[in-house]
């Protein structure tokens, strides 16, 4: 896959040459207020942030960032701290204070979480960190998540050992080992999956609960019981 960077306008640069051995560590060039995009075939990639820091060997520190992601058939927004891009790599982190926007096929989400990563090459985000998405009222909460920025994935995000809670609804909540966000507003548990709505409660191999009509769509290899 041909992954091609630009610098698309730096401004207010300043640079300095490391000469000496106690200086291996420092970057050699710093830049206010960069503006900085990477292209490759699938996706496009546009960075902003407050300053931005590089020795000249393809890894750059950026501060205070704000990220768009966008390909032909999915836009998302990223903001955090700090971020770093590794070009040998096709990998950027974000650290601290990571906020992901995106919308789904009549919604808008937004996920928290502490850092993730992007991989260009695969174009997936991922993080092993703990995740909070809030979405149309409903939170769901997890141990850590990928995020597909492909086209035909089977769903949005899958998210690894969490719950879910709809905020409006106190009693309605479930878990499982693996919950995914399907791009027809249905959220998917399955493994060791329970829910409860009310007096309902369910135990089953997965469970398709869809969040904006507030009810369980369909379930297998079910156990119900009420009270």
């Amino acid at each position: 896959m041909k992954l091609d960077l630009f610098i698309i306008g730096l401004f207010m640069t300043s640079a300095y040459a490391i000469d000496s051995d106690s200086a291996k560590n420092k970057y050699s060039m710093e830049f206010s207020k960069p503006l900085f995009s990477i292209h490759q075939e699938n996706l496009k990639v546009f960075l902003s942030g407050d300053e931005m820091k590089t020795k000249g060997d393809g890894i750059f520190e950026m501060f205070n960032v704000n990220t768009r992601l966008e390909n032909d058939f999915r836009k998302s927004n990223l903001s955090s701290e700090q971020a770093y891009y590794n070009d040998a790599q096709k990998l950027i982190k974000f650290i601290r204070s990571v906020n992901l926007v995106f919308d789904t096929n009549k919604d808008g989400a937004q996920l928290k979480t502490d850092n993730l990563s992007v991989d260009l090459t695969k174009e997936l985000i991922t993080s092993n960190e703990f995740a909070k998405l809030h979405l149309n009222g409903s939170h769901i909460s997890a141990d850590g998540f990928s995020y597909d920025l492909k086209k035909d994935t089977e769903f949005l995000l899958h998210f690894h050992n969490g719950e879910f809670i709809d905020k409006n609804s106190l009693e309605t909540f479930g878990s499982a080992e693996s919950i995914k966000l399907l791009e027809n507003n249905t959220i998917l548990l399955q493994g060791n999956a329970s829910f409860s709505q009310g007096d309902l409660n369910i135990t089953a191999e997965s469970i398709y609960y869809d969040y904006l009509k507030k009810s369980v769509t369909k379930s297998f290899n079910a156990k119900i019981t009420s009270g």
